[in-house]
């Protein structure tokens, strides 16, 4: 297997936004966790959010990428807060 090789992937939600006004798109967004293979064969859990949709006839998706222990640590702070 190579570097960054991807070994698993699933699909932790994925939920469609109704649009907050009238006449815009519905906003998809997903929570993907993915296994990925480090250069010392170590698999890192990664979990990836994507955000896509649409606005004023343009497409946009924003993607953001955290470690899953990252993830769950902050999961954690916001819930004791």
């Amino acid at each position: 297997m190579s570097y960054r090789a991807l070994q698993d992937a699933r699909i932790l939600s994925d939920e469609l936004a109704e649009p907050s006004v009238p006449g815009a798109s519905p906003r998809r967004t997903l929570v993907v966790r993915l296994n990925l293979l480090t250069v010392g064969d170590r698999t890192v859990e990664t979990r990836v959010v994507i955000s896509a949709g649409v606005a004023a006839g343009d497409a946009f998706m924003l993607v953001s990428t955290c470690r899953e222990a990252r993830s769950k640590a902050a999961q954690s702070h916001r819930d004791s807060s």
